[in-house]
């Protein structure tokens, strides 16, 4: 569970021992003494970072782990729709975070350098691109950027990569139960996650022998995408509002890309209004609920009768003939 030590003097004493190697007190009069931090925005929470490395000797990305956004915030962050169709009941007294996850493009240009171009050389866009990777609330309050990744790497290899290691960041911050929704690039890396025991929602695909999706998996797959929405809206911010992410991004620049690039995270962050529901949604949440496991008659009827799998005769439709009898006439 991440810690904020914005308010140190209110934590009890043995953790303030156990992270700083030291009492309540002597924190407050370092704090105190030292002008800057006194004069810090949040110059509690870098003293606590500070002091947290010289005791345990964690990397920063470890570190930086228990100074991310509390998990009751990122819970607090839901939309009537997603909470009521993934939320699932509350443990504990707290609410399951449930997190949208996906990888986006920034687009770059040609390299000579052949490596580079091979990497970035996207088939399926056609254009040579890198991929930041985001985790995002259904209020569009961005978690975490991850990146870039070459244009060759999956989606579903980069959550293996980052969720495959026990010790890693991502691991440690998302405890079992916590809810991810992701799209169909994700297929491959679904075992791993549920094996992690993180809830894991996902469009239905098609099986070798199917045509079609059964009734019940269709209803399943537009539960998931009424919720994904929030990926276009912030895909849509970061374009609109950074013109240099709209255009090919100069290679001389690539090395500050991602620096770039979380800038305007934290900016959105901070200055966009977040999402909120729209004035229906719990009429749509309850008509979502009534018709998720309803049966599709027609469709049953069709199949009982073979009607998908008859020949038919095609026959030139003509008024002055006799064959659209079955038809009322205007």
């Amino acid at each position: 569970t991440s810690i904020v030590f914005e308010d140190v003097q209110n934590m009890d004493d043995y953790l303030v021992h156990y992270w700083f190697g030291m009492s309540k007190e002597d924190f407050r009069n370092i704090l105190l003494e030292t002008p800057r931090l006194a004069n810090m925005h949040r110059g509690s929470t870098a003293l606590a970072a500070f002091l947290m490395k010289l005791r345990n000797g964690d990397s920063g990305d470890r570190i930086s782990l228990s100074f991310q956004v509390p998990r009751n915030e990122i819970a607090q962050r839901h939309l009537l729709i997603p909470n009521g169709l993934f939320g699932g009941t509350e443990r504990e007294g707290e609410r399951r975070p449930i997190i949208i996850v996906y990888g986006t493009y920034i687009y770059c240009n040609k390299s000579a350098n052949y490596s580079y171009q091979k990497k970035t050389y996207s088939l399926h866009k056609y254009r040579n691109l890198v991929k930041p990777f985001l985790f995002v609330c259904f209020d569009g309050y961005i978690i975490e950027i991850l990146g870039p990744y070459p244009a060759v790497t999956s989606d579903a290899d980069i959550i293996n990569n980052e969720f495959g290691n026990p010790e890693s960041t991502l691991r440690q911050y998302f405890q079992e139960g916590d809810v991810f929704i992701l799209d169909r690039g994700f297929r491959d890396a679904v075992p791993l996650l549920q094996n992690c025991n993180y809830s894991v929602h996902m469009p239905s695909t098609l099986q070798d022998d199917e045509n079609q999706l059964s009734t019940l998996e269709a209803n399943k797959t537009r539960a998931v995408t009424i919720c994904r929405w929030v990926v276009d809206v912030i895909n849509g911010i970061f374009k609109q509002r950074f013109k240099i992410f709209r255009h090919e991004f100069n290679n001389r620049a690539s090395p500050h890309v991602m620096i770039d690039f979380s800038i305007a995270a934290a900016l959105i962050n901070r200055f966009r209004p977040p999402l909120t529901d729209r004035f229906d949604a719990a009429q749509i949440l309850e008509i979502i609920h009534q018709k998720m496991f309803q049966t599709n008659t027609l469709s049953e009827f069709i199949i009982q009768n073979n009607y998908n799998r008859r020949r038919a005769q095609f026959l030139n439709i003509n008024v002055d003939n006799s064959n659209v009898s079955e038809f009322s006439q205007l």
